[in-house]
């Protein structure tokens, strides 16, 4: 049911088929895809591929596929007939089962009277929780999943068509031998809560970071770039700050705030240290990037009147 839904959403995967087993047990078929191996040998994780294989982030967090790229990034395929093409080859993780066979907590299908949190949209993104697919989120120059844009937009759109086309998504979860019907309920109900979570909590976080954006100079959105799954960190750790003690913003983007924060702060000592030192050579050495987007916004802050010394603590 994953693999289908996944192509019908226009996203590569295996055509599957139930079949009889001799013993009498229903098995699954998948058609094997042709490909050029897994997205984590070589070098085949570029910008590029990154960003198609984000085509499906929505739909790994509709479909609650917790593996969806594999811990080794081994579960998507480059595939041969596109160049840069992903297929998504191992949907084990998806839906009410873990990959391994246990049933997943009543919060993720919204099992009774739960609701169903899409908490994936985050947790895919961290490297603390998933670092298989932040480092596809990082290879893509991207700091969080609302960074997806308009592209995450009109995957909640396909979403939302998918279940207008199959009467609420009743034909894309079939009533078969093997499937029980309280797992049938169980998946639809998921599939329906979720879609539901996408349209209410998460497509209104992505119009307010298209909106954050939307007049940010590049230079600015290169360095939320090169910071990747940082930079939200970093962002909610200033914004954190400003609120406590009550500090204006004075007019600074997200971006240049960040930059500041981090150049006066855990980036300060290396930055110092490297701007007084030279290699033995005297070629100068490569700096972070928070002081070229600091002066900007610098000439906005109020004038120097007097330096206060701080007691430790």
């Amino acid at each position: 049911m994953a693999n289908r839904a996944y192509r019908e959403l226009g996203l590569e995967a295996p055509q599957s088929s139930l079949v009889r087993l001799k013993d009498g047990k229903i098995g699954i078929t998948n058609d094997i895809i042709d490909n050029q191996g897994t997205v984590g040998t070589g070098r085949r994780l570029n910008k590029s591929r990154a960003q198609e294989v984000l085509r499906g982030y929505t739909a790994d967090v509709w479909l609650a596929n917790w593996d969806a790229v594999g811990a080794n990034l081994d579960n998507v395929v480059a595939t041969a007939a596109r160049r840069y093409g992903a297929a998504r080859i191992d949907q084990g993780g998806a839906l009410i089962f873990r990959a391994q066979g246990a049933r997943k907590p009543p919060s993720v299908s919204g099992r009774g009277n739960a609701a169903a949190a899409v908490t994936e949209w985050d947790g895919f993104a961290s490297s603390s929780t998933n670092p298989a697919y932040a480092r596809v989120i990082a290879a893509a120059g991207l700091s969080s999943a609302d960074d997806l844009g308009r592209k995450a937009l009109n995957q909640i759109a396909a979403v939302n068509k998918l279940r207008q086309r199959t009467r609420n998504f009743q034909d894309l979860v079939p009533d078969t031998a093997g499937v029980s019907k309280t797992d049938r309920e169980e998946i639809l109900g998921m599939l329906r809560k979720r879609a539901d979570a996408l349209e209410k909590d998460i497509a209104p976080r992505v119009k307010d970071a298209m909106l954050r954006t939307r007049n940010v100079p590049e230079h600015q959105l290169e360095y939320q770039r090169e910071l990747g799954p940082r930079y939200a960190q970093e962002r909610t750790g200033v914004l954190n700050h400003l609120a406590k003690n009550q500090t204006p913003r004075r007019n600074a983007t997200d971006q240049e705030l960040v930059s500041m924060w981090r150049y006066s702060g855990p980036a300060f000592g290396p930055l110092n240290r490297t701007l007084r030192s030279r290699g033995p050579d005297h070629a100068p050495r490569q700096l972070p990037p928070h002081p070229q987007r600091c002066p900007r916004q610098a000439g906005r802050l109020p004038g120097h009147r007097q330096t206060q010394n701080h007691p430790a603590g």
